[in-house]
């Protein structure tokens, strides 16, 4: 017998701290439902656990965005049908106006209403709003400006190709010296500038080059009208005067432009043009929990100008004087399509079909695309479910399990309680010994 160490009261008390440490954790599982409290618990299972939690949140968001994309869809679908129905009914005057039974004054009365439609059209494209978002104004392209290219003299440069600074070309030159070091042109910070007519080879002039040294300040600003949807000013400015120059653009592309001159050298200011104008507006829906899960929403412009039903006063089948406005301000800026005769009625009826088929298409577009989210909808809200039972099945205390636990740690704990009273009373048996 022993008394300096009382090994069965230690091994006691260590079973004892065993019993209280786990009813500890079991009461901490059952106070909170969750098996995982703390990295100790299961390192591995919470960063798992941590990482899927993200994604299910990530989820609800994105369904909440695709419900937000669906009342924004349906916002712009429902001003379409009001644009649909302004449409049809200036259809209806076109046809009427077409009879030849009306006096000049009853096609008057006709018109004024077809206006009046129109720049209401023009409004509701305007104004039609998301969340203080435009909806059916399009997107306008960012206007950057004018970007000068200087020419000075040397030889620098491959023909056809954009330099980086400047481009440099031999003063005179003589036809075939251009045509060898430069062929039928060359290109200038994107401008194309052609000396010559590529197709048939032939210089204009006796010589080649644009010398812009001697010339005056001076601006030149053309308003090309494209047969598409693009209507932009296109501004070239020379620094100095025009003689023995001259300038053309080519409407099929306002990027290039055409310089042809009399006179040798070529040296002074170029200007880099972009095409300005309305596009379709595009509306990214984030309809997933992680990056680039998107949806594209393309809308365009819905305004008389974009449908074709407006143009410049005394255009062929628009109206001699400008009679639209933008639907707020009250002076008119357009022309409206014109029912003042049979054969005007009957373009202006051509018209509003195409109007009709645009507004129709548009209208179909976001139909499919309503349809789409709501499936997202449903997709996400599977996703979610069956990403929230993985996560319970981690991170959740099985209550059942854990209660029998706790009961049974309960119980270790008052019997180590027990014992222990009993291995402190052993050494007293020594005491005993010793008194006899």
């Amino acid at each position: 017998m022993k008394i300096n160490y009382n090994i069965p009261a230690l091994r006691t008390l260590n079973s004892l701290s065993k019993a209280n440490d786990k009813a500890a954790t079991t009461m901490q599982r059952l106070s909170s439902g969750l098996r995982i409290n703390r990295s100790a618990d299961d390192a591995a299972g919470l960063a798992i656990a941590n990482k899927m939690d993200a994604q299910i949140k990530g989820l609800q968001q994105a369904n909440r965005n695709t419900m937000d994309g669906v009342s924004l869809v349906q916002t712009a679908e429902g001003t379409l049908n009001e644009v649909h129905s302004m449409l049809q009914r200036m259809r209806e005057l076109s046809v009427q106006a077409s009879n030849g039974s009306y006096s000049e004054g009853d096609l008057t009365q006709i018109q004024q209403e077809i206006d009046q439609l129109l720049s209401e059209i023009n409004r509701i494209s305007e104004d039609t709003e998301f969340n203080t978002k435009s909806l059916l104004k399009g997107e306008t392209l960012k206007e950057t400006g004018f970007t000068f290219v200087d020419m000075t003299g040397g030889v620098d440069g491959t023909p056809g190709t954009e330099a980086t600074g400047s481009i440099t070309i031999p003063s005179p030159l003589t036809e075939e010296e251009a045509k060898k070091l430069l062929g039928s042109g060359f290109t200038i910070d994107g401008q194309v500038v052609e000396f010559y007519d590529s197709t048939n080879g032939t210089y204009n002039g006796s010589g080649v080059g644009v010398d812009l040294k001697e010339i005056l300040s001076t601006t030149i600003a053309d308003d090309i009208d494209r047969s598409n949807k693009l209507t932009e000013n296109l501004q070239k400015s020379l620094d100095g005067k025009l003689e023995n120059v001259t300038m053309t653009v080519d409407t099929t592309d306002t990027n290039k432009l055409v310089i042809i001159a009399n006179e040798p050298g070529a040296q002074g200011n170029f200007i880099k043009t972009e095409d300005q104008g309305i596009v379709d507006q595009k509306i990214t829906l984030q309809i997933g929990s992680n990056k680039q899960q998107v949806m594209v929403v393309s809308i365009g412009s819905m305004s008389a100008d974009k449908l074709g039903l407006v143009g410049k006063p005394g255009q062929d089948g628009f109206a001699d004087t400008a009679t639209v406005t933008n639907g707020k301000d009250k002076a008119p800026t357009q022309a409206a399509i014109s029912v003042g005769n049979s054969e005007d009625a009957g373009k202006a009826i051509t018209k509003i079909d195409q109007a009709i088929e645009m507004v129709s298409s548009q209208r179909a577009a976001l139909g499919a695309v309503q349809n789409r989210l709501e499936h997202t909808t449903s997709n996400l809200g599977v996703s979610e479910e069956n990403m929230t039972s993985s996560l319970s099945r981690i991170q959740d205390a099985d209550m059942a399990y854990e209660m029998a636990q706790y009961t049974q740690q309960n119980v270790l704990s008052q019997a180590a309680t027990a014992m222990l009273a009993q291995a402190n009373q052993r050494p007293q048996q020594v005491m005993q010994l010793l008194q006899r």
